[in-house]
């Protein structure tokens, strides 16, 4: 992955995402930790997907050439440092198909995160999603507490419906979304699909700005390129217990209504800030 490719990803760009180094298998880039990219005094878990994302692609021949099918991401603590690595390296190619291992640290060495990437090429995998009616609860509340999170409110996240255990959350194609061609960036997808999987447990959880959780593992599924006119998650809780809620989220085009990708949010909730 060219440095200039980063530099002409908005996206990718206004994360500060830089290339350390990289050689044929494996790649290391850098983020810098920064307040607008935040959740509450640490680095947004969709910000440490999406450079778990860009390093695996990085760590490819072509890199431009490919996008991720897949992302498993497991959040290991708080991303609460100064600045965070990845370090990438390829597991192996089949045909079209390479398979990417990432680790997330900081500056200390603490491990951040772990994820596991396939990524591939030439495929356009969307399907149309079946209609759904919109969903009637009123999200004011839901909305007012996406402002008090930098990195959401950033991406311009607004939480278009609510119902007990399901919420619609939609992306706009504002530029600090955008792939280099103008497109929605993946990373802004997975932001979304983490972000919305985050929400939606305080659907039934009491919620207030003593509320507190955090991401345990995300699992998102890219069908294909991604459009330019923004995309919405429409999610439901698929399990709970006391704590842990499991919600299946499907991303949708904006305007077409097709769906674009899917995953699995694993999300705890807790009684402090910093269990």
């Amino acid at each position: 992955m060219p440095k200039d490719s980063l530099d002409d990803t908005p996206y990718a760009r206004d994360l500060g995402v830089r290339l350390l180094a990289a050689r044929e298998g494996t790649a290391r880039l850098a983020m810098p930790y920064d307040e607008r990219n935040t959740a509450v005094r640490s680095m947004h878990g969709g910000a440490i997907a999406s450079l778990a994302a860009l390093a695996a692609r990085a760590a490819l021949p072509e890199a431009s050439a490919v996008s991720t099918v897949s992302l498993h991401v497991l959040y290991a603590r708080g991303a609460r440092g100064r600045s965070f690595t990845a370090d990438a390296r390829l597991i192996r190619t089949a045909r079209e198909l390479g398979f990417v291992e990432t680790h997330i640290t900081d500056q200390d060495g603490e491990v951040i995160a772990t994820a596991s990437a396939t990524l591939a090429g030439g495929r356009d995998g969307r399907e149309h999603a079946p209609a759904e009616p919109p969903l009637a609860g009123d999200p004011g509340v839901f909305n007012t507490y996406l402002d008090m999170i930098p990195f959401l409110a950033r991406r311009g996240l607004r939480v278009t419906g609510v119902d007990r255990g399901r919420i619609d959350i939609a992306m706009p194609p504002t530029e600090v979304n955008l792939d280099r061609d103008g497109t929605i960036h993946e990373g802004a997808a997975l932001t979304l699909i983490d972000g919305a999987g985050a929400n939606c447990p305080w659907t039934l959880a009491p919620i207030s700005a003593d509320s507190w959780g955090s991401t345990v593992a995300l699992h998102a599924q890219l069908l294909g390129p991604l459009p330019a006119d923004g995309l919405v998650a429409r999610t439901r809780i698929r399990a709970s217990d006391e704590r842990m809620y499991w919600c299946d989220v499907s991303v949708l085009g904006a305007t077409d209504r097709r769906l674009y990708a899917f995953g699995t949010v694993v999300f705890r909730l807790t009684a402090d800030r910093g269990s």
